[in-house]
């Protein structure tokens, strides 16, 4: 290495002014042929006392330069930067000082100090020095695979050109980029005129060119649900599949304030039921072959072709009403619009322990597959976070309750009927614990406001808060369109088109990104999404308290 040469060609060179210990010449001679024979260890034990303040002879500059040299041999990085550090207070004028800037770049980029190492070599304008210091940069700049950390890089040494091809590189490298670190790499490729590494060697010169990723710079959605075109009829207010269209509405509606916003969107709706061969015959379709991100299906055999589909075409796929995590676990380009089973159970542990009640819980079902699942979901999930489960079973009658358990709190899942069963049960057992519930296991519409104010919490995505102006405005706005009142799906098919819209409006390429900002947005109908840091499901879990006649989220979703 370089400041090894130097630092034996330093004796050579030496002349002294002034002597004012031969015993010090002495011993720094002694060192320096310890250092010469790789005996770094004693090295040290002889330059420890030399470079003692004390001292202030001509020697001592390179007896604390060997001392960083032998440090640095030993990996001692920290003692090295210290004695650098030194060096450069007490001899700032050494006639070597430049040397010692290299060692100190050195030593820092050994231990990726970047940030203390650059300027200290920005410093060395010796000719001599120029080679190694570059050879320095081009060795380990190159290497830092941090976007974050480049950037900080770039910002404090602007003029840095091995800084800044690397930024640009490790960018273009990226599956996914915000729309500002595409504008910075391209302003840093036309600054220093770079040519990044995924097209040198193709004759490329200057800036990037950046497409979007739609083919016709137009977001296209797919909803692939079960409209059932040959046997339902839009005016009528009931039917099994009325939420798909209450759905598809809302969807169309944020469509109209996309448009507004600037945000190119195209919605097509395809009938696609229970059987593959609905789905199989649209991928034909010329429409189809260009969908950015699919809605649905909601059943199991046109998923897995829906999915093998949007896997080999790199779409996106959502599913805006399941809480199966199963549904997301081996690609990362699909979605849950809703939380999974999993993480309601998380979030409501989460909010149970804002109560400071005793960490015990009974579970309780109603015998359903989902609500089984669900309760199971919820009693492993306590286990793991230390809770002692009382008892996890399907509730029958009062007599389904152990007596004299009395829990820090109750979870329950069930159909509408089952709630206020299981309330009433609990209050003949003289439980006072917190109760937390599925809102489906009670009917809002029937449901009494002493049944509603007891200890009890519903976990509840449906929420919608009707006193907020942007809910009142849609419902206006439905109703004229539509002349009837909206469903929970109408608004929630609003919500997911703006916000999927507005997260894919800076092309696909850097929608990964947008999603893990998760933006908070005050003109969404519901209680919002949270994507980030790289979630496949929606993260947010509202649990309310019924408080003076209406519902008041009470946990946190931040």
């Amino acid at each position: 290495m370089r400041y090894l040469v130097i630092a034996l060609l330093f004796m050579a060179q030496l002349t002294f002014a002034q002597r004012t210990d031969e015993e010090y010449l002495l011993e720094y001679k002694e060192a320096v042929q310890l250092y010469a024979d790789e005996d770094f260890n004693g090295a040290l034990q002889k330059l420890t006392p030399l470079s003692s303040k004390t001292y202030t002879n001509s020697v001592v500059p390179y007896a604390l330069y060997y001392y960083a040299l032998a440090s640095l041999k030993e990996n001692k990085a920290y003692q090295s930067r210290g004695a650098l550090r030194d060096l450069f207070t007490r001899f700032p004028d050494w006639d070597k000082i430049e040397e010692a800037y290299y060692l100190y770049g050195v030593v820092n980029f050994e231990d990726k100090y970047y940030s203390e190492g650059i300027p200290y070599l920005e410093r060395i304008t010796s000719k001599t020095l120029e080679k190694d210091v570059n050879g320095l940069m081009q060795t380990n700049i190159p290497t830092i695979e941090n976007v974050v950390l480049l950037k900080e890089l770039n910002q404090k040494f602007p003029n840095q050109r091995i800084v800044a091809e690397t930024l640009v590189n490790r960018i273009q490298a990226r599956k996914y980029n915000t729309k500002a670190d595409l504008e910075l790499s391209d302003q840093l490729t036309n600054l220093f005129n770079l040519v990044p590494e995924d097209v040198k060697g193709q004759g490329s010169k200057g800036g990037v060119n950046y497409e979007r990723a739609f083919d016709d710079h137009t977001i296209d959605f797919g909803v692939l649900l079960p409209f059932a075109l040959k046997d339902f009829s839009l005016k009528e207010a009931t039917g099994e599949n009325r939420y798909v269209y209450d759905l598809f509405i809302g969807m169309k509606l944020a469509v109209e304030k996309l448009t507004k916003e600037n945000v190119p969107v195209r919605l097509y709706g395809f009938d696609v039921d229970k059987t593959s061969e609905s789905l199989e015959g649209y991928l034909k379709d010329k429409n189809f072959k260009k969908i950015d991100l699919i809605i649905g299906p909601l059943y199991g055999r046109p998923n897995k072709v829906a999915e093998t589909y949007t896997t080999k075409n790199k779409i996106f796929q959502v599913h805006p009403i399941s809480n199966s995590r199963s549904l997301i676990s081996d690609e990362e380009s699909r979605f849950l619009l809703q939380s999974s089973n999993e993480t309601q159970a998380e979030k409501c542990l989460d909010f149970v322990e804002t109560l400071d009640r005793q960490k015990s819980v009974s579970v309780y079902h109603d015998g359903s597959r989902k609500d089984s699942l669900l309760a199971h979901i919820y009693a492993e999930t306590a286990k793991n976070r230390g809770y002692k489960v009382i008892e996890e079973k399907r509730f029958i009658d009062k007599e389904s309750i152990s007596a004299n358990k009395n829990p820090g709190h109750v979870f329950i899942t069930g159909d509408a009927k089952f709630g206020p069963k299981i309330i009433r049960a609990l209050g003949q057992q003289k439980s006072d614990s917190t109760v937390i519930a599925t809102d489906a296991c009670f009917n809002m519409e029937v449901s009494t406001r002493d049944l509603l104010s007891k200890n009890l919490y519903l976990v509840y995505p449906q929420y919608i808060d009707g006193k907020k102006s942007v809910v009142k405005s849609f419902r206006r706005t439905y109703i004229d369109k539509m002349k009837m009142i909206p469903s929970y799906y109408a608004y929630l098919g609003y919500d997911m088109m703006l916000f999927y819209g507005r997260m894919l409006k800076d092309g696909k390429e850097i929608f990964r990104l947008n999603l893990d900002e998760s933006p908070k947005m005050d003109d969404l109908l519901l209680s919002g999404f949270d994507y980030s840091n790289k979630s496949f499901e929606n993260k947010v879990v509202p649990i309310v308290k019924y408080n003076r006649g209406r519902f008041e989220i009470v946990n946190s979703n931040d």
